[in-house]
């Protein structure tokens, strides 16, 4: 219940900021879930796991409480030392902070995907526990 409410709190948060603009239709399918329950969990960590790595805030506590139900961290990279290239581009910050605002409503519409494909999971789960 309490994950229900959280994905709910935040897809109207992001309905809220992308109100002038147009989500267009995703490039790739996102993942699905299925009836197996191990298939379940699965695809709603990677789709956690996804949605942590866009680093949205109004998905922050949607995440933390579902990494939190399942008692799995989603794996990170390791880390790479910075090169001399690497560093020459980081002294670039005004232009990637534009990059950044306008790739912001990109990533919210990619997160409102991520949070409908979530809810057809949990409502899955509900259905497949009231039958049970």
């Amino acid at each position: 219940m309490i994950v229900e409410t959280d994905i709910n709190k935040a897809n109207e948060n992001i309905s809220n900021l992308l109100q002038n603009s147009s989500c267009p239709a995703l490039k790739q399918q996102l993942h699905n879930c299925t009836a197996d329950i191990r298939e379940f969990v699965s695809s709603l960590h990677l789709l956690t796991c996804k949605m942590r790595k866009l680093s949205t805030s109004p998905t922050d506590e949607v995440v933390r409480s579902i990494l939190n139900s399942l008692r799995c961290p989603c794996l990170e990279k390791p880390t790479k030392e910075p090169t001399e290239r690497l560093k020459k581009k980081t002294a670039k910050r005004p232009r990637r902070n534009q990059l950044k605002t306008k790739r912001e409503p990109k990533k919210l519409c990619r997160s409102k995907a991520i949070l409908s494909a979530m809810t057809r999971c949990y409502q899955m789960l509900n259905s497949m526990l009231m039958t049970s």
